[in-house]
């Protein structure tokens, strides 16, 4: 009986201890198969912390693009850049940047056909071959070019003129023996008034005599930028 008794003391022993570790398994209950299993629980966590990851890896990505270099804080802002468009720094405030360049730049081309001219002898005679009205008031840029021939060699003058008055001239251009063409250029830059009328003349002399001529081949523009 003293053995019998002493291996029953035994076994409720062990059956106490397995039973509160088997109860240590399931959750906040400390109670077997009450509730959730730890094991159950630090899955549904393993989950979570899964989803969260993905979340975080997202988000990081997007709030990076917010940035000029693709990461958080490195470079410049997208919304501040963007807000540089606008005359008021931000982003719909104001008015937009190009819309006001584009106001304040007008553009004409020469009003005159650049047809061919022959008989080019004499470099004190200017010849016009374009014309244009200057479409508002401001500060402008004038370019004129005309393609001159020769059929030996020559030279050529071109300039501009506002209102009559000769506001610039091109230095002598020159054409090599036996090359027989140029290209003479003049620029203006300066100011200018809305109406004003802008002539663009050539003059050349060559060795070709009646055969030098003032080619189709031209372009006179002007621009005007006011504030």
């Amino acid at each position: 009986m003293t053995n019998l008794g002493s291996s029953l003391g035994a076994m409720v022993v062990d059956r106490n201890l397995w039973k509160a570790r088997a109860d240590q398994a399931w959750g906040a209950s400390d109670v077997w198969n009450s509730g959730t299993s730890w094991e159950s629980a630090y899955a549904t966590s393993q989950a979570a912390l899964a989803a969260m990851t993905t979340d975080r890896n997202t988000w990081q990505a997007n709030a990076g693009q917010a940035y000029s270099n693709g990461v958080w804080g490195s470079g410049s802002l997208w919304s501040a850049l963007a807000g540089q468009a606008y005359t008021g720094g931000v982003w719909g405030s104001g008015s937009l940047w190009s819309a006001v360049a584009t106001g304040k730049t007008t553009s004409t081309v020469s009003t005159t056909s650049f047809t061919s001219r022959t008989g080019m002898t004499n470099i004190a005679t200017w010849l016009e071959v374009g014309s244009l009205t200057a479409p508002r008031t401001g500060h402008c840029l004038i370019h004129g070019m005309q393609r001159i021939g020769f059929s030996v060699s020559g030279a050529a003058l071109a300039r501009i003129k506002i209102n009559g008055a000769v506001v610039a001239t091109s230095p002598l251009q020159s054409s090599a023996s036996g090359d027989g063409n140029i290209h003479v250029s003049v620029y203006y830059n300066g100011p200018i008034n809305s109406g004003d009328t802008v002539t663009l003349e050539i003059a050349a002399n060559g060795s070709g005599g009646a055969n030098n001529s003032a080619g189709a081949g031209g372009a006179f523009l002007c621009t005007v930028g006011s504030v």
